[in-house]
């Protein structure tokens, strides 16, 4: 142990340790671990991220007018159950678009549950998309053909529905990692100030 080392701790010593000051100390502690936590959860957006964070919720605006305005007026002769994918992208459209734009706004985003969102809601979407094909394409009787194509393009969505599934998976697993990586920085910081006291 050198000289100036020999100093500090006996000064240390000569300290007495306060509640207050240990409870001031462990407050930082927690205050800097929330504050490293938050950086790791959320995601600024660089200016061309915004722009495209911008457009594609004006890209949803647009899926929720199209599909409210083909719902509505342009497929009024068919039956209400074939409406209905019309009026679930009209409506995710809406809620895909003020998430979207919202991130825009504010130039950054949660990593932890908007990519939750995206993903869960385009599941809702494909399996209301697939289960109304299916009570379809059962009613297809006399032209089975239909009833297929309608299966086989629920089945593409499907698949790219996993894809977006797998892909959130990876992203929550290393925000996972990152996040227990941090908090065993500051259970290791806390260790060495308890060793550093004996």
């Amino acid at each position: 142990m050198t000289n100036p080392d020999r100093i500090r701790d006996e000064l240390l010593e000569q300290e007495p340790v306060r509640p207050e000051l240990k409870t001031d100390y462990e407050r930082r502690l927690k205050a800097m671990f929330e504050q490293e936590l938050a950086g790791i959860q959320t995601k600024e957006l660089t200016p061309v991220q915004r722009v495209a964070f911008t457009l594609s919720g004006l890209m949803c605006v647009g899926f929720f007018l199209f599909f409210g305005y083909v719902g509505f007026f342009r497929s009024a002769g068919l039956p209400w159950l074939a409406r209905g994918p019309f009026f679930v992208g009209s409506v995710f459209g809406l809620v895909f678009a003020a998430i979207t734009l919202r991130a825009a706004i504010k130039g950054c985003y949660n990593r932890k549950r908007l990519p939750n969102i995206y993903t869960g809601g385009i599941w809702v979407v494909i399996v209301i998309q697939s289960t109304i094909s299916m009570i379809l394409a059962g009613e297809m009787g006399q032209r089975p053909y239909q009833g297929t194509t309608m299966l086989l393009s629920s089945l593409i969505f499907l698949v790219m529905g996993v894809a977006f599934l797998l892909k959130n998976v990876v992203e929550q697993s290393t925000l996972k990692v990152q996040e227990d990586l941090l908090r065993m920085q500051i259970q290791i910081a806390e260790l060495n100030e308890r060793i550093g006291k004996k």
